[in-house]
């Protein structure tokens, strides 16, 4: 797969050689969400360039969650290893050294009743619907929810066999659902690839079709030509902000198709002519009209569908004098007949990641924004195969239950 080394684990690309320690597919549902039980994994990781000079503990304590105390007693116990072998906390890292990391690996939680399928299967592609809440890759706390690790055991049940190698294409946000479609042939890659960087064609082969909710009453159909430059930002969160020096040339086409007068929000078509991270929500926050719960880009409204299953989940374990922590659910509740708690991992004795247990926005699964359907038009006259599509969802629940006045003056 392009993008990374195949992940021994989940047969999917990974940016880091991964090795699994212990067996990881023991599901379970509580309340709606979705959750995977604890498991060991190892990272195998080159020693960066920035690193060099620095010490193992204190690289580990500026870039990855855990105090000094904790990464010592990692290294204690052999969970932090240099070149596989066991090394002091004050070792400095050295050229060509490799790094041995073996985490207690907590996956997030997803939505249980919103999952993936595929929308389409041909001999070169496959279309499928990524809800949202889970990234199209494996990242950050996702691994066997990612949608390419979630994609390939769908393939190979379908199938009875290995699945197919899958090419990425192009990916949504996490909280964004709707059509993804991946390749399963180096040649289309290759050829999308080179058609989604340009040329000199005057129709653009590709259409993508998203829906949104944007904030306040949007009057009138209008194009956007606003320059975006990325922030990677803080704690993992990169924004897209207007920069008309720097930034690159973005242009996406808005068309209001209703407005809902009780939650004051407008249901809007949009198309991205160029493809910027958080295009559509960068554009949209800037004209004023943000994702209506998008807390990122300046949305204000009540959490979505999927964020109130988890808020009614904690509500739902809440009593009189009870923390948000404590109405979490525990590795002993969700399994009980399963010795899974790790006594070095900071995670337990919860089910879900430290991360999405303190932070709204890892924990929100879902903005009112849906890919609603994509067209590629391969036409030119080449030896090789025509490659084209045309994949389209279902509305979201979010679209269709808007009571929207079309009169939008």
């Amino acid at each position: 797969m392009a993008g990374g080394r195949p992940c021994l684990l989940f047969g999917v690309a990974c940016p880091a050689l991964c090795i699994p320690s212990t067996p990881p597919v023991v599901v379970t549902n509580w309340r709606s969400l979705r959750y995977v039980a604890p498991y060991l994994f190892t990272y195998r990781v080159n020693v960066k360039e920035r690193w060099l000079g620095t010490t193992l503990t204190d690289v580990f304590t500026k870039e990855f969650y855990g105090t000094r105390e904790f990464w010592a007693n990692q290294m204690k116990h052999g969970r932090l290893l240099v070149n596989g072998a066991s090394i002091a906390a004050d070792y400095v890292l050295q050229p060509a050294d490799t790094i041995l990391n073996t985490v207690h690996f907590h996956e997030a939680p997803v939505s249980a009743t919103d999952v993936p399928r595929v929308i389409d299967e041909q001999p070169d592609w496959v279309a499928v619907y990524k809800p949202a809440g889970i990234p199209t890759h494996v990242s950050g706390q996702f691994r066997y929810h990612s949608l390419t690790a979630w994609l390939s055991r769908l393939l190979s049940e379908h199938h009875q066999r290995t699945a197919p190698a899958l090419y990425t294409l192009y990916r949504l946000d996490r909280v964004t659902s709707g059509v993804v479609v991946f390749a399963k042939n180096v040649e289309l890659a290759r050829r999308w690839h080179q058609h989604a960087s340009g040329g000199n064609r005057s129709v653009p082969r590709h259409r993508k079709v998203y829906l949104a909710r944007l904030q306040g009453r949007f009057r009138e159909a209008l194009t956007c030509r606003v320059p975006l430059r990325l922030d990677r930002g803080e704690q993992g969160y990169a924004r897209s902000f207007p920069d008309f020096q720097s930034g690159k040339a973005s242009i996406t086409l808005f068309k209001p198709l209703g407005y809902d007068t009780r939650t004051d929000t407008s249901l809007v078509e949009c198309v991205p002519v160029t493809g910027r991270t958080h295009q559509i929500r960068a554009h949209a926050a800037f004209l004023g009209h943000p994702v209506a719960n998008d807390a990122l880009y300046g949305g204000t409204l009540a959490a979505d569908e999927y964020t109130t299953v988890v808020a009614d989940a904690i509500a739902g374990m809440l009593g009189t004098g009870e923390s948000r922590s404590s109405a979490e659910p525990t590795l002993m509740q969700l399994f009980p007949d399963l010795q899974v708690a790790d006594p070095l991992c900071h995670h337990c004795p919860y089910a879900a990641p430290v991360r999405w247990r303190e932070d709204p926005l890892y924990r929100q699964l879902g903005i009112w924004l849906h890919a609603l359907s994509y067209r590629y038009d391969d036409d030119d006259n080449a030896p090789t195969a025509r490659f084209s599509w045309h994949a389209q969802t279902e509305w979201p629940s979010w679209a269709q239950n808007c009571a929207l006045e079309t009169d939008l003056a």
